[in-house]
C-alpha cells in the first residue's frame, strides 16, 4: 500500500529505466523483460504477455501524444496489476496521434478480471502526468 491509500503497482519501486530500443517492438520486449528481472512477472508467462501487448498496439496505437504511450494487456495468467516506467531519450515511433516520438513508457499488465485496480493505476499514472506538467 502506498501513503495515499492506494495500492503499489511498479515493479522496482517506481524505478524509471532507461531504454536503449528504437522501436516500439524493442522497447515492449525491454519493458517485460525488465518486469521479469524485477519479480512483478513469472518468466513463464513473459511470452503471452509480450505477445497480449502486440495485439493491443495492432488495435491501435497506445500512444496519448506528448511524448507518452501507456502500453497495457489484461492477461488470464496475471494475479494482480504490475507496471514498469520506461524513459527513452532518443525516442521511438509508436504511431502517436500528434505524431511525436515517444519518451516516456508506462507499461501496465492486468489479468482480465482487476479491471477496478487497472482502471486505479491508470488514474495514479495520469495524476502524476498532470503533476509533472
Amino acid at each position: 500500500m502506498d501513503p495515499d491509500g492506494g495500492f503499489q503497482f511498479l515493479v522496482g519501486d517506481g524505478a524509471i529505466y532507461e531504454l536503449t530500443a528504437t522501436t516500439k517492438i524493442e522497447a515492449l520486449a525491454t519493458l517485460v523483460e525488465l518486469l521479469v528481472e524485477n519479480g512483478g512477472l513469472a518468466s513463464s508467462i513473459a511470452p503471452v504477455a509480450l505477445e497480449a501487448l502486440y495485439r493491443r498496439e495492432e488495435l491501435g496505437s497506445t500512444a496519448i501524444g506528448g511524448g507518452i504511450a501507456i502500453p497495457h494487456a489484461r492477461i488470464d495468467e496475471m494475479e494482480r496489476v504490475v507496471g514498469v516506467i520506461g524513459h527513452a531519450p532518443q525516442g521511438i515511433d509508436f504511431e502517436s496521434p500528434d505524431g511525436a516520438p515517444v519518451t516516456k513508457l508506462f507499461l501496465l499488465l492486468t489479468s482480465k478480471g482487476e479491471v477496478g485496480r487497472y482502471l486505479e493505476a491508470l488514474e495514479k499514472i495520469a495524476r502524476a502526468l498532470r503533476a509533472t506538467n
